[in-house]
């Protein structure tokens, strides 16, 4: 008997020890790029600052001139990438006409504060609304385009405010899920980012993309996503030899803008 209650002492203490160092850590795993530092550099000499909620964001006009204000597509970045990363790549949006928005989250480059998806899907919301507000933004079409976390927070977002589209690239289904493969139980996660909850009920179209060779974000998330949704409302593109890091914004511009002009069409 002795040995036993020492066997479960044990067992019980790597348990307690496991579970200490997942509540600990979990936030530095899902939000690896927070905290650098870094401040914007390379921002496009047109674009403009937007700041609400407890963060920041650019929005790079749309090229050429307009009747009236031009539809929006607000771009989130990946976990361990930068807004400004992304400054220069909306140009087959902007050629088609929309605004982009490209989102930073609190605690990521130079913004204050720590992320967490309360705080991420807040200000990502004062954001958009910030933009809408502006004359020459046309705030009924608006698409979201999020990228693996961005996808999260922005499929979240769409529960909350609903997009006229929404595009999913590299998007995972919910941190649950995903915690299900690293044996990390989901009572002891902080953020969950229910992204197939969020965007079952809406009535947005989705495009859903995804690589076959994704090493981070199993396609399996891709179709736990695609299993909510009808067919009437999913398109899905998915691509053998993509993996996780590789952009679909320049894989595959044609396909999101076409995407992205039937979402905010009359």
């Amino acid at each position: 008997m002795p040995m036993l209650r020492r066997v479960l002492l044990l067992l019980l203490l790597a348990a307690a020890t496991h579970h200490v160092f997942v509540w600990l850590a979990q936030r530095a795993v899902l939000f690896p790029g927070a905290h650098s530092g870094a401040p914007w550099c390379r921002a496009p000499a047109e674009a403009v600052t937007v700041i609400a909620g407890g963060s920041r964001a650019l929005l790079v006009p749309a090229r050429g001139s307009a009747d009236g204000p031009a539809p929006l597509v607000v771009y989130g970045h990946g976990n361990a990438e930068l807004a400004e990363d992304f400054f220069l790549l909306p140009e087959p949006y902007t050629a088609a006409g929309f605004h982009v928005l490209v989102l930073e989250y609190r605690g990521y480059g130079d913004v204050p504060g720590s992320p967490s998806e309360d705080a991420l899907v807040a200000d990502s919301v004062a954001l958009i609304e910030a933009a809408c507000a502006r004359p020459d933004v046309d705030g009924e079409r608006v698409v979201y385009h999020g990228r693996s976390l961005g996808g999260a927070v922005l499929g979240t977002v769409a529960g909350r405010r609903a997009p006229a589209g929404l595009v999913l690239e590299a998007a995972f289904s919910s941190v649950p899920s995903m915690a299900r493969g690293m044996l990390v139980p989901a009572y002891l996660l902080r953020d969950r980012f229910d992204v197939v909850e969020a965007i079952r009920g809406g009535r947005f179209p989705v495009l859903l993309l995804h690589g076959l060779a994704d090493e981070v974000v199993p396609p399996r998330e891709a179709d736990a996503i695609a299993s909510a949704l009808p067919p009437a409302r999913l398109t899905r593109c998915s691509a053998p030899g993509v993996g996780h890091f590789d952009s679909w914004m320049e894989r595959a511009p044609d396909r999101l803008t076409a995407f992205a002009r039937s979402a905010v069409a009359p």
